[in-house]
């Protein structure tokens, strides 16, 4: 598996921040003159085409990623029983995180700590009829697959390359050149995201400086309470299921635990990708005393679907931004989000923004506009140092609890 240099993400996240004070410094300067002086507009045009960028990316992302894990699955087969119970905890913790957010989310909503943005334009407001979760599903699922590529319908397109995973796993040697082609141009859609990463500091000054210029400080307070909303439910997530887990399903210290994936987490938090962390990880398991196929199992299937502190964030970010221009997520709604955020998970690369990705996919899914990411995109750096933090934790977290589980089985022995 390939992955972006250290020192280069280490770069980049520099670059971002620098960005982000350059954004603001231009913003309050141009704050007091005419855009014409200043090309305000223009910077928001940069702005605009990163996240077009961001949203282009989301359709194949998916589509590949998706069908090249499914078409995997038989080679799942010589773990054993084991896989299965693999596969189940990821399904299981990601639906708990996407709770979690989803609960923390309507808390802050409740409490009035979420309310309406201020000054954002009525063009953000959806304005697509509420449906309820059957119709929804009927509605997005079964759509007509050029059609849902055209109007961008990602649950149709995942439901459509899962599908296919499994026509292509079942077709077995015959359809190794459609496999080949799969996982080559999942490799190319993975570069086409880190140009993305190269060039995401121009985006994040763009976003500031037009954030800004049009609101000076108003929404300075609202984000805060988000990244505080965001933060709270990352550690609810870790006491409610990775303390537990390690401490009952792992049969393991948590002093020790922790202990030994530490210096994992620091380099997760400065490098803010999952994929660069996979050496460090390998590392961790063997100082807990997982055995190398356990480890050779859990850590890249955690890295393609394994994804609990993007998915946590996708469910808030999006109830956040929805509230944020006066739309209500009904029942229903939050059902056929938390379907959609589950499904996308497959395609959440492990680089930095990745998860931004992912999110503007799940904006189109509920009928949002897209560009209501521009307001979480400047600060993402930091949002993303927790992320990957939780996504990295959730992986090792996974390797004692399956170390344990095999202790006396001879399915990875």
């Amino acid at each position: 598996m390939q992955y972006m240099e250290t020192k280069k993400i280490r770069n980049l996240n520099i670059y971002n921040l620098l960005a982000i004070i350059l954004g603001v410094v231009v913003g309050f300067v141009c704050n007091g003159a005419e855009h014409s002086i200043f090309g305000v507009d223009q910077i928001r045009t940069v702005g605009d085409i990163v996240v077009k960028f961001l949203s282009w990316l989301a359709v194949p992302l998916v589509f590949f990623s998706v069908i090249h894990i499914v078409s995997q699955a038989p080679n799942a087969k010589r773990y054993g029983k084991t896989a299965l119970k693999v596969f189940a905890y990821f399904i299981v913790t990601s639906i708990i995180a996407c709770l979690i957010g989803i609960f923390v989310a309507l808390l802050f909503k409740h409490l009035g700590l979420f309310g309406k943005l201020s000054l954002i334009s009525s063009d953000y407001i959806d304005i697509t009829p509420q449906l309820h979760f059957m119709m929804g599903v009927s509605n997005i699922t079964f759509a007509d697959l050029v059609d849902a590529i055209l109007k961008e319908n990602f649950v149709s397109i995942a439901i459509f390359s899962l599908l296919v995973g499994v026509a292509l796993a079942k077709a077995g040697s015959d359809g190794e050149v459609v496999g080949k082609f799969v996982e080559s141009m999942g490799f190319v859609i993975e570069k086409l995201t880190e140009i993305l990463v190269y060039v995401a500091p121009i985006g994040v000054f763009a976003m500031t400086a037009k954030l800004v210029f049009d609101y000076g400080t108003v929404l300075v307070g609202q984000v805060f309470w988000f990244g505080v909303a965001l933060f709270i439910a990352y550690l609810l997530h870790v006491l409610l299921v990775f303390l537990p887990a390690v401490k009952f399903m792992g049969k393991m210290s948590i002093v020790k635990f922790f202990n030994c994936i530490f210096p994992v987490l620091a380099f997760a938090a400065s490098s803010t990708s999952s994929l660069a962390c996979i050496p460090l990880s390998e590392k961790a398991c063997d100082s807990f005393g997982a055995r190398e196929s356990v480890t050779g199992l859990v850590i890249p299937a955690g890295y393609i679907s394994n994804m609990d502190g993007t998915v946590l964030y996708l469910a808030l970010s999006t109830i956040f931004l929805a509230t944020g221009v006066g739309v209500s997520i009904p029942f229903g709604k939050l059902l056929l989000m938390t379907l959609a955020i589950i499904l996308t998970e497959f395609g959440a690369a492990g680089v930095p923004h990745a998860g931004l990705i992912m999110l503007s996919m799940i904006m189109k899914v509920m009928g949002l506009d897209v560009n209501l990411i521009m307001i979480l995109f400047a600060l993402d750096i930091f949002f993303d140092m927790g992320r990957t933090c939780l996504n990295v934790t959730a992986d090792l977290v996974a390797v004692a609890c399956t170390e344990a589980w095999c202790k006396k089985s001879e399915d990875l022995s």
